[in-house]
This record gives C-alpha cells, sequence and structure tokens, in this order.
C-alpha cells in the first residue's frame, strides 16, 4: 500500500508536467489529420473542386475519425505513449490508398510521429519506469519505520474508540520482564511441554551462560581496579617516605645535579614517572557492577 501510494503521487506529478506535450500533440496530429466537412463547403461551391476532398463523419474511418476533435485527440495521444499508434491503419494505409486528400501533409505528419514516438513513447516511459524503481527502493529502505508508524496510528486511533472498562482492563502500570526466559515460545503449549523447552532450549541457555560470563568478567574487572589503586597508594606512601612529592611532574630527562644519584634512586624515579602515568585514567573510572 505504501509503495502504491508513493509511485501514484510520483506519476502524477510527472503527468501534470508534461501534460503541455500531450496537448501540444494532440493539437498538432489534429490539424494534420482534420477533414473537411459538406456542410463547411455549401458556401463557398466555387473552391469545392479546388480544396480538399469532402467527407461525412460516416465515411471516415475510425483511425481517421478519432483525430477529429480535440478532446479525443488528446486521449488518443495518451494511449500513443502507451505503445498503441496504429500505424498500418493510420498512417500506412492513407498514404497508399491513392488518394492523396485522405492524408494532406503525409511528410509533416512522419515527422511529427516521429518526434512523438521519441519524447513520449521512449524517453517519458523510461523516465517514469526509473522514478518509480526509485520509489520502490527508497520505500523498501524505510518500509518497516513506516509499517511501525501505521501500525502505531492506527492503534492509537482504535485505542480512543473503546470503552473505558475494556482499555483500564487491558491497561497494565508494571511489566515483569524476565531476561533469562524465552516466553514467546511458550504460548499455546501445556505445561509439559513448557518444562520440556525450558530445559532443551540451547538459545535461552545460551543467553543465560552469556549474562553469568559477563557479570564475571565485569566483578574481574572491577576487582582488577582495586587492586592497581592500592598498588598506586601504596607507591605514594613510598615516595612520601622519601620526603619527595608523588604530586610532581618530573621530567624523563635527569638533571645535571642528580648525576651523582645512585640506581635504587633512579628507579623510584622511574615509577614516579609510572605512577604519574597511571593517576589520569584511573581517576576517571568510576565503580560499575
Amino acid at each position: 500500500v505504501i509503495m502504491f501510494v508513493q509511485i501514484l503521487k510520483t506519476v502524477l506529478m510527472v503527468l501534470a508536467i508534461f501534460s503541455i506535450l500531450f496537448i501540444g500533440f494532440a493539437f498538432a496530429f489534429v490539424i494534420l489529420f482534420k477533414a473537411p466537412i459538406n456542410s463547411d463547403l455549401l458556401m463557398n461551391q466555387p473552391l469545392y473542386n479546388q480544396c480538399y476532398k469532402a467527407y461525412s463523419s460516416n465515411k471516415l474511418e475510425p483511425a481517421i475519425k478519432v483525430w477529429q476533435q480535440l478532446p479525443s485527440g488528446i486521449m488518443k495521444a495518451i494511449v500513443m505513449m502507451m505503445g498503441e499508434i496504429e500505424f498500418l491503419n493510420t498512417y500506412v494505409t492513407p498514404l497508399n490508398d491513392d488518394d492523396v486528400y485522405t492524408l494532406h501533409y503525409p511528410t509533416l505528419t512522419y515527422l511529427f510521429l516521429l518526434i512523438f514516438i521519441i519524447f513520449m513513447s521512449l524517453l517519458l516511459m523510461n523516465l517514469l519506469i526509473g522514478l518509480a524503481v526509485g520509489d520502490i527502493e527508497a520505500v523498501q529502505k524505510n518500509a518497516n519505520l513506516k509499517r511501525i508508524s501505521l501500525q502505531v496510528s492506527w492503534l492509537s486511533e482504535f485505542e480512543g474508540k473503546l470503552p473505558m472498562k475494556i482499555r483500564n482492563w487491558v491497561f497494565k502500570e508494571i511489566w515483569e520482564v524476565y531476561p533469562y526466559r524465552c516466553p514467546l515460545e511458550n504460548i499455546g503449549s501445556s505445561e509439559a511441554q513448557v518444562i520440556y523447552k525450558k530445559n532443551d532450549n540451547e538459545e535461552c541457555k545460551d543467553l543465560g551462560n552469556l549474562f553469568e560470563s559477563l557479570n564475571t568478567h565485569e566483578k574481574q574487572l572491577y576487582n582488577l581496579m582495586l587492586d592497581s589503586q592500592q598498588q598506586t597508594d601504596l607507591l605514594k606512601l613510598i615516595l612520601q617516605k622519601m620526603e619527595m612529592d608523588p604530586d610532581a611532574e618530573i621530567s624523563d630527562n635527569i638533571l645535571p645535579e642528580m648525576a651523582g644519584f645512585s640506581k635504587n634512586w633512579k628507579t623510584v624515579i622511574s615509577a614516579k614517572n609510572i605512577i604519574c602515568k597511571m593517576q589520569k585514567p584511573i581517576k576517571t573510572v568510576e565503580k560499575k557492577l
């Protein structure tokens, strides 16, 4: 339904824009195929034998008669766009019937027919097909969301029409969710079947094992964070005992006056640099369980 409505809107917009072409080609073919009528020549008899042959409406061929009025000519142009040109009856037979009055301007008529086929039958029809395909792809990408939005709107309208007693009976203030169960599969099953499914449902078991594994890893990560924090506090106490500022930034380059330090002092300085690098990310970690 969504695809049909979207494609219908596109086709109507394109036809409204190109309607000038239908009217223009209809005017051209009506002028080219217009046959003189006997009543038009009664007031001017001397010109009767000099002008085109006059026909009554009953003697015209159906393929020529349709072009005698503009409304039917517009409809014929729309049908010709779909491929129903009737080339033999409308264009070939009048040209080869040895009557110069059935097809007044053969060259100009065939030229307009060729232009009509290129513009209307080929270009416009391919344009409509391409737009329809593009609309289908766009609708398919958002079809799920549109379907859900339509369902929500329909349900909201339907809910407003229900009596208040039914709405109060259906409405629930609290929903209980059991993440380790698969309740949808147990609908319509007996109690024995439900017990069997609980024992044999591998998907639910795997889901429960996954949650347990995640909880275990989370606890282990928290314990590692505590151990790291304790080691950092211990190193800070060691630096304080050595009368060094644990919060001071120490460059990696050793100053000239530190050249006489022993290896132990250099080890302490390296440890201090490690502490300074570890403090910032540790402070940003929050306790989560």
